[in-house]
């Protein structure tokens, strides 16, 4: 027997219904009215390109990124693109394709987008170089020789277990100072370039928690490398020396050295030596104090001070101290020792591990900027003591002098500032909501400032005229690669740039190695600066 589908048949009829229902009600109604000359002003906010730098033929795509004030029914915008270099495929739409030239060098790419009401233009600057790799993993910071190409650079395949001391000559790369042990630590350079000075962890010692850790200057000349702190059967299995620091005429070195005591109820100590690499002698400058807490020696640049921490009474008060150099000699008369006050905490952690507060002398006078919990602070030192003034400022992650002393730039992570010596502030970058600037160096001329955009999973080295009249904004130089570890290697190294005289921007980057370390890559800038 035949069925029929009610339910649909019904559902049909009642829409059919409906629709006859409702036009008989529209029947009177008037068209709705088309507004017709809407249009309102349009403005190009931006131009984006991807990726942020080519080499030499390239093609890079360009977008411009367009805001309008109304619907802007049936007007559709005209766009417009020119460049003062290269090519383009198309000119005519919102998203081009350009094609760099076969030179190196900064171009401006404009885009002009027209309506029925105005026009806006807009534009982006774009570098193209090229670039190369030298060192392809296990690197770290790079140290020019001289004013390069060839530098050191710290090899290490963990920064937590420390770093050898290589060199790249002649475009190859080798052991710069045969390593005594194992890896080092908080490695300083003397001013000669002659010499390297380090920490380093001896051999393992099962009885006690904390390896013994030795100073060592290596020679350069030689390959070879000798320690220099104590050495005796007590202290070769107990004692730590570290952060070690040279006399502005290579002739001084400083470092601090934990004591741990034997008899299981006296408190370990906590001192700072000094040793004379031509007189071949070791002096302990806190001796006089009967449990001394003495961390992180370092020199003035005039070398007439010894600046250290020091919570003299072990009250957990630390303060900077000061004590006198004359003739390549530093007082260890405690009542010779200055107090160089600067306001809140210098240390953070805890006794035995606290961490460097971070500082930086200048290059051409004795003025150090340290950062304590209040902040930065400048402390000027005299021939009987210092003066400090608190700069007002977001408090500083990293600190660059410029080569004349006269400019002290300074990253909050969020931006970067500019300070006089005299204190005067003015910001130079502030970075997008999100991002970060950091790994600050300056060119040979000093007229560029180099640093590193972080931004999510990635970053690139901006560069920003801050001499040269050349340019307003600061333009990427080199392209996007992966963040990797760089907050881990930042915490035990630089990952700034390094600039040489020949204009080629060497720096570390993650994302070519298979060993998931840095490389080291490099960047002609001469198209930059020419």
């Amino acid at each position: 027997m035949k069925t029929t589908d009610i339910s649909r048949y019904s559902a049909w009829m009642v829409a059919a219904l409906m629709l006859m229902a409702l036009a008989a009600c529209e029947e009177d109604k008037q068209p709705e009215e088309i507004v017709q000359g809407d249009t309102g002003p349009i403005t190009v906010t931006s131009v984006i390109n991807e990726p942020k730098v080519g080499a030499p033929g390239d093609t890079l795509l360009f977008t411009a990124v367009v805001q309008a004030h109304s619907q802007n029914v049936n007007d559709f915008p005209v766009y417009e693109w020119t460049a003062d270099g290269g090519t383009f495929v198309e000119t005519d739409k919102q998203t081009v394709h350009w094609v760099a030239p076969a030179n190196s060098g900064i171009f401006t790419i404009v885009a002009k987008v027209t309506n029925d009401v105005n026009s806006s233009t807009n534009q982006a600057v774009v570098f193209t170089s090229s670039g190369t790799t030298l060192v392809e993993d296990f690197a770290g910071q790079v140290d020019l020789i001289g004013t390069g190409p060839d530098f050191h650079f710290f090899f290490t395949s963990n920064p937590d277990i420390g770093v050898q001391v290589y060199k790249y000559v002649g475009g190859v790369e080798s052991d710069a100072v045969a390593p005594g042990h194992s890896f080092g630590y908080h490695v300083q350079y003397s001013s000669d370039g002659t010499f390297v000075v380090h920490a380093e962890d001896s051999l393992a010692n099962n009885n006690f928690t904390t390896k013994p850790r030795h100073i060592y200057v290596g020679d350069f000349a030689s390959g070879t490398a000798r320690h220099i702190d104590l050495d005796t059967s007590v202290t070769l299995n107990r004692d730590v020396f570290d952060y070690p620091a040279i006399s502005p005429d290579d002739r001084l070195v400083a470092y601090q050295g934990t004591l741990q005591a034997s008899d299981g109820f006296s408190p370990d100590q906590y001192n700072v030596y000094v040793y004379d690499l031509v007189a071949n002698t070791r002096r302990n400058i806190s001796a006089g104090y009967q449990y001394p807490r003495t961390f992180f020696p370092t020199f003035s640049t005039d070398g007439k001070w010894l600046v250290y921490v020091l919570d003299p009474d072990r009250t957990n008060t630390y303060e900077l101290y000061g004590s006198p150099i004359t003739a390549h000699v530093v007082d260890d008369n405690p009542a010779n020792a200055v107090l160089m006050a600067t306001p809140g905490d210098l240390v953070t952690g805890s006794l035995g591990a606290f961490v460097k507060p971070l500082m930086a002398w200048n290059p051409v006078s004795s003025l150090l900027a340290i950062v304590t919990s209040e902040g930065l602070h400048f402390l000027q030192t005299t021939d009987t003591g210092s003066t400090v003034t608190k700069i007002d400022t977001p408090r500083p992650l990293e600190l660059l002098w410029s080569a004349d002393g006269s400019t002290l730039y300074a990253s909050s992570g969020s931006a970067i500032s500019a300070i006089t010596t005299s204190g005067a502030t003015s910001v130079l970058v502030e970075a997008a909501s999100g991002d970060n600037v950091r790994d600050m160096a300056y060119s040979p001329d000093g007229s560029w400032l180099a640093y590193r955009v972080g931004r999510g999973g990635g970053n690139w080295i901006s560069v920003l005229d801050i001499g040269n009249g050349k340019l307003d904004v600061p333009v990427p130089v080199t392209p996007t690669t992966p963040n990797g570890d760089i907050s881990g290697y930042r915490g035990v190294m630089s990952m700034k740039p390094a600039w040489t005289s020949g204009n080629l921007l060497i720096y570390p980057a993650w994302g070519l190695s298979a060993n998931n370390t840095p490389s080291l890559l490099s960047r002609d800038l001469t198209g930059l600066v020419d």
